[in-house]
């Protein structure tokens, strides 16, 4: 039988989630499309689409698995390595005022109620309860998360697994004020000062999500008799609604307790390299910065405010505002 046989047929046969063995057989059928000469994205969407069972299964534990077999046999032709699929690319600048213009339009009227209504995972009306919503749908157990205070640079209180979160969570625990949506190492590594951090950009393990958050409009969109305009939360609100109508993949989008609403953009590139050129170059350089996001969000372990904890400063609770586990799903 051929490897394409093998591959057909073993999709038919894969082990539910939550019982064991998924792990191994996703490798095996990582390998089985290597052998057979599929392309790294046909394999995930055949078993992003054959995958069921209990415990969700995230595009990035699918890709781990298919990288990993792809790049140890070589993707295409054996012995050869697999090169980066991203590449930075020198791009003209958008028009930002038109571009604003098109996503406001879409959101045109929106309100908080609206962003609500439009989440795929409604939000916990007991905001304490939205922290255990937001591990639970966006993570596996043994992701690793740093949960702390800004300057905090990770250890055994601010830096564990996703299990261990959601039992103290379950158990009372008073939330943290800040999150890293991306899962780390759990391991030490130099920052660009050179001191050891275990949260840095060095230790991001898996690059998943992107945090977008509005600082000050750009002088295109201000109003001429404005030396700076912050970005107020209603004209957020309405920008997300409409990114939202032009099917960005959102996964979460967090009232801060502030001022701000904090965007979760799924991008799960491949390394850091594939980052730089995804993120900073295209999503950010391109798209966001010309329209007033915040650019020194770009960072990989870029700190989001974490849903259900109460800032001290405003009284304010951090919430769920929107939260969808499968943003790449959306038209």
């Amino acid at each position: 039988m051929s490897a394409l046989s093998r591959y057909i047929e073993q999709l038919k046969v894969l082990p539910h989630s939550g019982g064991g063995g998924l792990h191994t057989a996703l490798l095996g059928m990582a390998n089985l499309g290597a052998l057979a000469g599929l392309p790294r994205e046909q394999v995930l969407a055949d078993l992003r689409a054959n995958v069921q069972g209990t415990r969700r299964v995230s595009d990035a534990e699918i890709r781990q698995a298919i990288n990993k077999a792809f790049d140890e046999r070589g993707q295409p032709g054996h012995g050869v390595k697999h090169e980066p699929q991203w590449q930075a690319v020198v791009r003209p600048p958008i028009d930002a005022l038109k571009l604003h213009k098109a996503i406001q339009g879409r959101g045109a009227d929106a309100r908080e109620e609206d962003l609500v209504a439009l989440s795929p995972v409604k939000p916990s009306e007991h905001i304490d309860c939205q922290t255990i919503q937001l591990l639970k749908e966006l993570y596996a157990p043994w992701d690793t998360l740093f949960m702390g205070e800004r300057f905090d640079t990770g250890g055994s209180s601010t830096l564990q697994q996703v299990s261990a979160w959601l039992k103290d969570a379950m158990e009372g625990a008073f939330a943290p004020p800040h999150v890293c949506p991306n899962p780390l190492t759990g391991q030490a590594a130099p920052t660009k000062s050179g001191t050891l951090s275990m949260r840095c950009d060095a230790c991001v393990k898996d690059y998943r999500y992107c945090i977008v958050e509005f600082d000050v409009k750009p002088e295109v969109l201000r109003d001429p008799t404005e030396c700076t305009a912050p970005w107020a939360r209603e004209e957020q609100i309405r920008f997300w609604a409409g990114a939202l109508a032009f099917g960005w993949p959102i996964a979460a989008l967090i009232d801060s307790g502030g001022k701000s609403i904090h965007g979760w953009i799924q991008v799960n590139a491949k390394d850091e390299a594939d980052w730089n050129a995804q993120v900073r170059g295209e999503i950010f350089d391109r798209f966001l910065v010309p329209m007033g996001a915040d650019g020194a969000c770009c960072n990989p372990s870029r700190l989001s405010r974490l849903p259900g904890h109460q800032r001290s400063e405003t009284g304010r609770w951090q919430r769920l505002l929107f939260l969808n586990p499968q943003p790449e799903g959306r038209s």
